[in-house]
Protein backbone atom coordinates (compact mmCIF):
# COMPACT_ATOMS: atom_id res chain seq x y z
CA UNK A 1 0.00 0.00 0.00
CA UNK A 2 2.77 2.44 0.88
CA UNK A 3 4.64 1.53 -2.28
CA UNK A 4 1.48 1.99 -4.35
CA UNK A 5 1.11 5.45 -2.79
CA UNK A 6 4.48 6.44 -4.24
CA UNK A 7 6.83 5.64 -1.35
CA UNK A 8 10.03 3.70 -1.94
CA UNK A 9 9.84 0.63 0.28
CA UNK A 10 12.48 -2.01 1.00
CA UNK A 11 11.59 -4.95 3.25
CA UNK A 12 14.04 -7.00 5.30
CA UNK A 13 12.35 -10.25 6.31
CA UNK A 14 13.86 -12.22 9.19
CA UNK A 15 13.43 -15.94 9.77
CA UNK A 16 14.51 -16.85 13.34
CA UNK A 17 16.14 -20.26 13.61
CA UNK A 18 17.44 -22.00 16.71
CA UNK A 19 21.21 -21.56 16.86
CA UNK A 20 21.90 -25.33 16.78
CA UNK A 21 20.28 -25.56 13.34
CA UNK A 22 21.43 -22.22 11.97
CA UNK A 23 23.69 -22.57 8.92
CA UNK A 24 24.35 -18.95 8.09
CA UNK A 25 22.03 -16.12 6.99
CA UNK A 26 21.38 -17.52 3.48
CA UNK A 27 20.60 -14.03 2.20
CA UNK A 28 18.29 -13.75 -0.80
CA UNK A 29 17.03 -10.68 -2.67
CA UNK A 30 13.94 -10.43 -4.86
CA UNK A 31 11.86 -7.74 -6.51
CA UNK A 32 8.19 -8.26 -5.63
CA UNK A 33 6.17 -5.70 -7.51
CA UNK A 34 7.36 -2.27 -6.42
CA UNK A 35 9.08 -3.64 -3.30
CA UNK A 36 12.60 -5.02 -3.00
CA UNK A 37 12.64 -7.83 -0.43
CA UNK A 38 15.73 -9.05 1.40
CA UNK A 39 15.36 -12.31 3.29
CA UNK A 40 17.75 -13.87 5.74
CA UNK A 41 17.86 -16.34 8.59
CA UNK A 42 18.90 -15.12 12.02
CA UNK A 43 19.92 -17.33 14.94
CA UNK A 44 17.71 -17.55 18.01
CA UNK A 45 20.01 -17.55 21.01
CA UNK A 46 19.22 -19.59 24.16
CA UNK A 47 19.19 -18.06 27.64
CA UNK A 48 22.73 -17.55 28.82
CA UNK A 49 24.06 -16.71 25.36
CA UNK A 50 21.84 -13.77 24.40
CA UNK A 51 24.62 -11.23 24.96
CA UNK A 52 25.85 -12.44 21.53
CA UNK A 53 22.59 -11.36 19.90
CA UNK A 54 23.17 -7.65 19.35
CA UNK A 55 26.80 -8.20 18.31
CA UNK A 56 25.72 -10.80 15.77
CA UNK A 57 22.93 -8.57 14.46
CA UNK A 58 25.52 -5.84 13.88
CA UNK A 59 27.65 -8.28 11.88
CA UNK A 60 24.65 -9.32 9.79
CA UNK A 61 23.70 -5.68 9.25
CA UNK A 62 27.23 -4.96 8.01
CA UNK A 63 26.92 -7.91 5.64
CA UNK A 64 23.64 -6.60 4.24
CA UNK A 65 25.18 -3.18 3.75
CA UNK A 66 28.14 -4.72 1.97
CA UNK A 67 25.72 -6.65 -0.26
CA UNK A 68 24.10 -3.35 -1.26
CA UNK A 69 21.12 -2.84 1.04
CA UNK A 70 21.83 0.90 1.15
CA UNK A 71 23.43 1.12 -2.31
CA UNK A 72 20.79 3.25 -4.05
CA UNK A 73 20.21 5.66 -1.15
CA UNK A 74 20.38 5.90 2.61
CA UNK A 75 16.99 5.16 4.21
CA UNK A 76 14.99 8.10 5.58
CA UNK A 77 13.19 5.86 8.06
CA UNK A 78 13.62 2.38 9.51
CA UNK A 79 10.34 0.80 10.58
CA UNK A 80 10.48 -2.36 12.72
CA UNK A 81 7.47 -4.66 12.93
CA UNK A 82 7.31 -6.49 16.27
CA UNK A 83 9.81 -6.20 19.08
CA UNK A 84 11.31 -9.63 18.48
CA UNK A 85 13.27 -10.07 16.38
CA UNK A 86 12.54 -6.96 14.33
CA UNK A 87 13.42 -4.13 16.70
CA UNK A 88 16.95 -5.11 17.72
CA UNK A 89 17.78 -5.91 14.10
CA UNK A 90 16.37 -2.53 13.02
CA UNK A 91 18.63 -0.89 15.60
CA UNK A 92 21.59 -2.75 14.08
CA UNK A 93 20.63 -1.56 10.59
CA UNK A 94 20.32 2.00 11.82
CA UNK A 95 23.83 1.84 13.25
CA UNK A 96 25.09 0.91 9.76
CA UNK A 97 23.32 3.78 7.98
CA UNK A 98 25.32 6.85 7.05
CA UNK A 99 23.11 9.32 8.94
CA UNK A 100 20.90 9.53 12.04
CA UNK A 101 17.83 7.73 10.74
CA UNK A 102 14.64 7.79 12.82
CA UNK A 103 13.47 4.36 13.89
CA UNK A 104 9.81 3.41 14.34
CA UNK A 105 8.13 0.38 15.86
CA UNK A 106 4.79 -1.28 15.18
CA UNK A 107 3.82 -3.98 17.67
CA UNK A 108 1.18 -6.58 16.83
CA UNK A 109 1.87 -9.29 19.39
CA UNK A 110 0.42 -9.31 22.92
CA UNK A 111 3.37 -11.55 23.90
CA UNK A 112 5.62 -8.48 23.83
CA UNK A 113 4.25 -7.31 27.19
CA UNK A 114 5.40 -10.58 28.75
CA UNK A 115 9.00 -9.93 27.83
CA UNK A 116 11.16 -8.85 30.79
CA UNK A 117 12.52 -5.31 30.89
CA UNK A 118 15.47 -6.30 33.07
CA UNK A 119 18.49 -8.43 32.35
CA UNK A 120 20.92 -7.93 29.46
CA UNK A 121 18.44 -8.54 26.67
CA UNK A 122 15.48 -6.91 28.42
CA UNK A 123 17.41 -3.69 28.97
CA UNK A 124 18.60 -3.70 25.35
CA UNK A 125 15.03 -4.07 24.06
CA UNK A 126 13.72 -1.41 26.44
CA UNK A 127 16.42 1.00 25.30
CA UNK A 128 15.58 0.32 21.65
CA UNK A 129 11.86 0.87 22.29
CA UNK A 130 12.59 4.17 24.02
CA UNK A 131 14.89 5.28 21.19
CA UNK A 132 12.11 4.90 18.61
CA UNK A 133 10.90 8.24 17.28
CA UNK A 134 7.33 6.92 16.97
CA UNK A 135 5.41 3.87 18.14
CA UNK A 136 2.40 2.29 16.45
CA UNK A 137 -0.09 -0.30 17.68
CA UNK A 138 -3.41 -1.74 16.50
CA UNK A 139 -5.72 -0.85 19.42
CA UNK A 140 -6.02 1.80 22.13
CA UNK A 141 -6.06 -0.55 25.19
CA UNK A 142 -2.95 -2.32 23.86
CA UNK A 143 -1.25 1.09 23.42
CA UNK A 144 -1.73 2.00 27.08
CA UNK A 145 -0.29 -1.32 28.29
CA UNK A 146 2.73 -1.14 25.97
CA UNK A 147 3.50 2.42 27.08
CA UNK A 148 3.44 1.36 30.72
CA UNK A 149 5.41 -1.86 30.22
CA UNK A 150 8.25 -0.30 28.22
CA UNK A 151 8.13 3.13 29.92
CA UNK A 152 7.96 4.72 26.49
CA UNK A 153 6.30 7.68 24.81
CA UNK A 154 2.70 7.46 23.58
CA UNK A 155 1.77 4.88 20.97
CA UNK A 156 -0.19 5.96 17.89
CA UNK A 157 -3.14 3.69 17.09
CA UNK A 158 -3.56 2.62 13.46
CA UNK A 159 -6.09 -0.11 12.76
CA UNK A 160 -5.23 -2.97 10.45
CA UNK A 161 -6.21 -2.09 6.85
CA UNK A 162 -9.13 -3.61 4.99
CA UNK A 163 -8.87 -4.25 1.22
CA UNK A 164 -10.99 -1.93 -0.92
CA UNK A 165 -13.16 -4.78 -2.23
CA UNK A 166 -14.89 -5.09 1.17
CA UNK A 167 -16.25 -1.55 0.82
CA UNK A 168 -17.88 -2.19 -2.57
CA UNK A 169 -19.95 -5.27 -1.65
CA UNK A 170 -23.76 -5.11 -1.90
CA UNK A 171 -26.13 -6.38 0.78
CA UNK A 172 -29.35 -8.17 -0.11
CA UNK A 173 -32.20 -8.65 2.34
CA UNK A 174 -32.45 -12.06 4.01
CA UNK A 175 -35.78 -13.74 4.86
CA UNK A 176 -34.56 -13.85 8.47
CA UNK A 177 -31.59 -11.98 9.99
CA UNK A 178 -28.30 -13.80 9.45
CA UNK A 179 -25.75 -13.71 12.28
CA UNK A 180 -22.29 -14.47 10.90
CA UNK A 181 -19.18 -15.71 12.66
CA UNK A 182 -15.88 -16.22 10.82
CA UNK A 183 -12.85 -17.69 12.59
CA UNK A 184 -10.64 -20.73 13.08
CA UNK A 185 -13.14 -21.91 15.75
CA UNK A 186 -10.40 -22.55 18.30
CA UNK A 187 -11.11 -22.10 22.00
CA UNK A 188 -9.90 -18.50 22.01
CA UNK A 189 -12.62 -17.57 19.52
CA UNK A 190 -15.20 -19.00 21.98
CA UNK A 191 -17.59 -20.60 19.46
CA UNK A 192 -19.13 -22.61 22.29
CA UNK A 193 -20.16 -19.36 24.01
CA UNK A 194 -21.70 -18.22 20.74
CA UNK A 195 -23.86 -21.35 20.50
CA UNK A 196 -25.01 -20.91 24.09
CA UNK A 197 -25.89 -17.28 23.40
CA UNK A 198 -27.73 -18.32 20.23
CA UNK A 199 -29.77 -20.78 22.29
CA UNK A 200 -30.82 -17.98 24.65
CA UNK A 201 -31.64 -15.72 21.74
CA UNK A 202 -33.81 -18.35 20.07
CA UNK A 203 -35.56 -19.15 23.35
CA UNK A 204 -36.54 -15.47 23.68
CA UNK A 205 -38.49 -15.74 20.42
CA UNK A 206 -35.94 -13.93 18.22
CA UNK A 207 -35.95 -15.16 14.62
CA UNK A 208 -32.52 -15.52 13.00
CA UNK A 209 -30.09 -17.90 11.36
CA UNK A 210 -26.55 -18.48 12.62
CA UNK A 211 -23.89 -18.94 9.92
CA UNK A 212 -20.48 -20.15 11.07
CA UNK A 213 -17.57 -20.00 8.61
CA UNK A 214 -14.12 -21.55 9.11
CA UNK A 215 -12.63 -24.19 11.34
CA UNK A 216 -11.10 -27.65 11.01
CA UNK A 217 -13.51 -30.60 10.45
CA UNK A 218 -12.96 -32.02 13.95
CA UNK A 219 -13.83 -28.69 15.57
CA UNK A 220 -16.92 -28.36 13.41
CA UNK A 221 -18.08 -31.88 14.34
CA UNK A 222 -17.79 -31.05 18.05
CA UNK A 223 -19.72 -27.79 17.64
CA UNK A 224 -22.37 -29.49 15.53
CA UNK A 225 -22.93 -31.93 18.38
CA UNK A 226 -23.24 -29.04 20.83
CA UNK A 227 -25.80 -27.34 18.57
CA UNK A 228 -27.85 -30.55 18.57
CA UNK A 229 -27.68 -30.77 22.36
CA UNK A 230 -28.82 -27.14 22.59
CA UNK A 231 -31.64 -27.73 20.12
CA UNK A 232 -30.49 -25.06 17.64
CA UNK A 233 -29.19 -27.31 14.86
CA UNK A 234 -32.04 -26.26 12.55
CA UNK A 235 -31.02 -22.59 12.65
CA UNK A 236 -27.24 -23.14 12.66
CA UNK A 237 -25.20 -23.65 9.49
CA UNK A 238 -21.57 -24.76 9.57
CA UNK A 239 -19.99 -23.73 6.27
CA UNK A 240 -16.42 -24.81 6.95
CA UNK A 241 -13.40 -23.16 5.42
CA UNK A 242 -13.87 -20.85 2.45
CA UNK A 243 -11.37 -19.05 0.24
CA UNK A 244 -10.16 -15.59 1.21
CA UNK A 245 -11.86 -14.25 -1.92
CA UNK A 246 -15.26 -15.30 -0.56
CA UNK A 247 -14.99 -13.42 2.74
CA UNK A 248 -16.09 -9.97 1.44
CA UNK A 249 -19.33 -11.47 0.11
CA UNK A 250 -19.89 -13.37 3.36
CA UNK A 251 -19.48 -10.17 5.37
CA UNK A 252 -21.82 -8.18 3.15
CA UNK A 253 -24.48 -10.91 3.04
CA UNK A 254 -24.81 -11.01 6.84
CA UNK A 255 -27.09 -8.78 8.90
CA UNK A 256 -24.83 -8.98 11.96
CA UNK A 257 -21.26 -10.15 12.58
CA UNK A 258 -20.15 -11.55 15.95
CA UNK A 259 -16.68 -12.21 17.40
CA UNK A 260 -16.83 -13.51 21.01
CA UNK A 261 -13.06 -13.96 21.47
CA UNK A 262 -11.34 -14.35 24.82
CA UNK A 263 -8.29 -12.38 23.64
CA UNK A 264 -7.96 -10.35 20.44
CA UNK A 265 -5.30 -7.74 19.68
CA UNK A 266 -6.17 -6.70 16.11
CA UNK A 267 -9.48 -8.27 15.18
CA UNK A 268 -9.26 -7.70 11.44
CA UNK A 269 -12.59 -9.44 10.84
CA UNK A 270 -14.36 -6.75 12.89
CA UNK A 271 -12.99 -4.09 10.55
CA UNK A 272 -13.86 -6.16 7.48
CA UNK A 273 -17.46 -6.60 8.60
CA UNK A 274 -17.89 -2.87 9.18
CA UNK A 275 -16.28 -2.12 5.82
CA UNK A 276 -19.08 -4.18 4.27
CA UNK A 277 -21.62 -2.13 6.25
CA UNK A 278 -22.45 -4.92 8.70
CA UNK A 279 -22.99 -4.07 12.39
CA UNK A 280 -20.90 -6.07 14.86
CA UNK A 281 -20.98 -7.59 18.31
CA UNK A 282 -17.63 -8.28 19.97
CA UNK A 283 -16.35 -9.04 23.43
CA UNK A 284 -14.40 -6.49 25.44
CA UNK A 285 -11.00 -7.50 24.12
CA UNK A 286 -8.42 -4.91 23.04
CA UNK A 287 -9.66 -5.25 19.47
CA UNK A 288 -13.31 -5.12 20.44
CA UNK A 289 -12.96 -1.99 22.57
CA UNK A 290 -11.06 -0.21 19.79
CA UNK A 291 -13.07 -1.37 16.80
CA UNK A 292 -16.69 -1.20 17.96
CA UNK A 293 -18.34 2.23 18.20
CA UNK A 294 -21.88 3.00 19.44
CA UNK A 295 -23.05 3.54 15.87
CA UNK A 296 -21.46 0.31 14.60
CA UNK A 297 -22.35 -2.30 17.23
CA UNK A 298 -22.24 -3.48 20.83
CA UNK A 299 -19.73 -5.00 23.24
CA UNK A 300 -20.29 -8.00 25.50
CA UNK A 301 -18.41 -9.32 28.50
CA UNK A 302 -15.73 -11.93 27.79
CA UNK A 303 -16.69 -15.60 28.39
CA UNK A 304 -20.25 -14.60 29.24
CA UNK A 305 -22.96 -16.12 26.98
CA UNK A 306 -25.69 -14.17 28.83
CA UNK A 307 -24.00 -10.85 28.04
CA UNK A 308 -23.34 -11.98 24.48
CA UNK A 309 -27.00 -12.92 23.95
CA UNK A 310 -28.09 -9.53 25.27
CA UNK A 311 -25.71 -7.66 22.95
CA UNK A 312 -26.91 -9.70 19.95
CA UNK A 313 -30.52 -8.97 20.81
CA UNK A 314 -29.83 -5.25 21.20
CA UNK A 315 -28.18 -5.02 17.79
CA UNK A 316 -30.89 -7.07 16.06
CA UNK A 317 -33.50 -4.77 17.62
CA UNK A 318 -31.45 -1.74 16.58
CA UNK A 319 -31.37 -2.97 13.00
CA UNK A 320 -35.16 -3.18 12.97
CA UNK A 321 -35.58 0.35 14.35
CA UNK A 322 -33.03 1.82 11.93
CA UNK A 323 -30.41 2.63 14.58
CA UNK A 324 -27.74 0.76 12.60
CA UNK A 325 -27.47 2.11 9.06
CA UNK A 326 -25.23 0.09 6.76
CA UNK A 327 -24.03 3.11 4.81
CA UNK A 328 -23.13 4.98 8.01
CA UNK A 329 -21.19 1.95 9.26
CA UNK A 330 -19.41 1.62 5.93
CA UNK A 331 -18.42 5.30 5.78
CA UNK A 332 -17.21 5.21 9.40
CA UNK A 333 -15.08 2.18 8.57
CA UNK A 334 -13.69 3.94 5.51
CA UNK A 335 -12.29 6.76 7.64
CA UNK A 336 -10.71 4.28 10.06
CA UNK A 337 -9.80 1.06 8.24
CA UNK A 338 -9.51 1.72 4.50
CA UNK A 339 -6.21 1.34 2.66
CA UNK A 340 -6.28 5.08 1.96
CA UNK A 341 -6.71 5.86 5.67
CA UNK A 342 -3.94 3.37 6.56
CA UNK A 343 -1.48 5.07 4.20
CA UNK A 344 -2.42 8.58 5.35
CA UNK A 345 -2.08 7.68 9.02
CA UNK A 346 1.37 6.20 8.41
CA UNK A 347 2.44 9.23 6.41
CA UNK A 348 1.46 11.44 9.34
CA UNK A 349 3.43 9.31 11.79
CA UNK A 350 6.45 9.22 9.48
CA UNK A 351 6.37 13.00 9.12
CA UNK A 352 6.29 13.40 12.90
CA UNK A 353 9.28 11.07 13.25
CA UNK A 354 11.29 13.04 10.69
CA UNK A 355 10.42 16.38 12.30
CA UNK A 356 11.30 15.06 15.77
CA UNK A 357 14.67 13.80 14.55
CA UNK A 358 15.47 17.16 12.94
CA UNK A 359 14.74 18.97 16.21
CA UNK A 360 17.04 16.62 18.12
CA UNK A 361 19.79 16.91 15.48
CA UNK A 362 19.60 20.43 13.93
CA UNK A 363 22.73 20.02 11.80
Amino acid sequence: MLADAGHKVTVVGLEPQFIAYWRGPQISVSQEGKIKVWRLRVPSWPIGFRFFERVHYRLLAKKLKKRGLFSSSNPELIHAHSIYPGLLFAAALRSESDSEVPMLLTEHRPSSIKRPTSGFRGRAIKQAVQECAQHIVVSTPFAKILKSHWDSNDWAVIGLPVPDKFFSQKHYENPEPVILHVSSLDENKAPSDLLKAAKQLASSGQKFRLRIVGGAPELIDSLKQQSIELGIENITEFVGKVSREQIPEEMASADLFVLPSITEAGGTVLSEAQAAGTPVVATKTWAGEYSVLPETGRLAEISNPDSLAKALEEVLSGIKTGHYQREVIRKTAETRFSEKAFVKQHENVYQKALELTKKEDPR
